[in-house]
């Protein structure tokens, strides 16, 4: 009956081992088929091209084509798909042309100022129910824009950092997407520092804008006298006796210049300890080839070694890491020195004190003799003890199953 029982518990375990295999394999080739499928489609590639002014009876008629996947299904998404239709010569199949028409009514029909999409939605379709998959997808869009009464302005300001001193250039982009046009356009740009305070503006020219347009005005403003750090800018376009605020912009002023933030002060005697120095970058563009030249000295002794090169983005932090090996160091106050260099040329120098210290005696956990044999011991009589119940209740099982 035991080599009965050892027989069956071996055949079991066999074909768990096996079904889990092949899940194992399942999943790994499912994985594998959908690896990298996506659904393509041919459309005008700029939104531009798919963006329109609402007016009554318009229509529009793109011909698409779909392909990526063997099953393909595509729908009508978005407030404006009542206007659209697909004409699909084989829905749910393969790779093919979808030609899509939107007809916008030829009245008003209560269509609310803004903006209104149309959005076609082409998805792969899954295999049968069970299995894991991943399904691809692509989302096209067309926006159409109904003019609100009136002249509507709305827009965007954007600046990028500069360097001191330098000349700032700001841009505002303005849409005016009322159904009357502007005239004598501009935007004024207010400059404030972190904490508020007023530091200077910027003018630029005057545009008419008509309705349903987009112009970029641009204008300078110098930073000189401006100390590094960071800057809010407010833009306020006026038009028919009229201003809107735009959302706010920020930009940084910075210097070429490094700071260093800190690094290693203790290290043990006699072992190789982890070496930092953490360095930020204050310019408006990347530090390249930015290294630490460290050197630990006494009277009698002295060690030198330096950081592997780095890049340091524009207004980051980084830390340069190396090794120090004390294994000649005695405990004790040395020199310390670090030079940092950016570029070949050393553009800071930190003079400091290294304390190097005694390594730490770790005691090794106190185990009481016996305890651990006395726990080992226990741990096996418990193990036994549950393979014995198991073992009693599969042989009861089966002898019931005889009788």
């Amino acid at each position: 009956m035991q080599l009965d029982f050892k027989i069956q518990s071996f055949a079991i375990g066999k074909v768990l081992t096996v079904c889990i295999i092949l899940v194992i394999i399942g999943l790994i080739s499912s994985l594998q088929a959908r690896f990298g499928l996506a659904i393509t489609a041919s459309v005008p590639p700029r939104i531009e091209e798919r963006t329109f002014i609402y007016k009554p009876g318009l229509t529009k008629h793109y011909s698409l084509w779909f392909g990526g996947a063997d099953k393909i299904n595509i729908t009508l998404e978005g407030d404006f798909a009542r206007f659209a239709r697909l004409q699909d010569p084989n829905p749910l199949g393969g790779p093919r042309t979808v030609d899509l028409f939107i007809e916008l009514p030829s009245h008003e029909a209560n269509i609310t100022p803004g903006w209104h999409y149309v959005y076609v939605h082409a998805t792969e379709v899954g295999p049968e129910k069970g299995m894991i998959t991943g399904l691809a997808s692509i989302r096209i869009q067309y926006k159409f824009l109904k003019l609100y009464p009136g002249v509507f302005i709305t827009g965007s300001l954007s600046v990028s950092d500069i360097d001191v001193n330098q000349t700032a250039f700001f841009q505002t982009r303005i849409s005016n997407y009322g159904s009357e046009s502007a005239d004598n356009v501009y935007s004024v740009i207010t400059v404030f520092d972190v904490n508020g305070s007023y530091k200077g503006f910027a003018k630029t020219e005057a545009s008419a804008l008509k309705s349903g347009d987009t112009i970029t005005l641009g204008a300078y403003f110098n930073s000189k006298g401006l100390m590094p750090g960071k800057y809010k800018a407010v833009a306020n376009v006026f038009y028919n006796d009229e201003n809107k605020t735009l959302p706010e912009a920020y930009f940084r002023i910075g210097v070429r210049e490094l700071r260093v933030l800190n690094y290693t002060k203790t290290v043990e005697a006699g072992v190789p300890n982890r070496f930092f120095v953490i360095v930020q970058n204050l310019w408006n563009l990347p530090a390249e080839n930015v290294y630490a030249d460290i050197t630990v000295s006494s009277e009698n002794e002295e060690l030198n070694f330096k950081t592997p090169s780095e890049i340091i983005p524009e207004f980051s932090v980084k830390k340069l890491d190396t090794f120090l090996d004390a294994s000649t160091l005695s405990p004790g106050d040395k020199a310390l020195t670090i030079k940092i260099f950016f570029e070949g040329e050393n553009v800071l120098t930190i003079n400091d004190v290294l304390k190097v210290v005694k390594p730490e005696t770790r005691e090794k956990p106190f185990i009481r003799k016996g305890s651990s044999i006395v726990f080992v011991l226990v741990l096996i009589l418990i193990a036994l003890l549950l393979l014995n119940i198991l073992l009693y209740l599969l042989l009861s099982k089966r002898s019931r199953r005889k009788h």
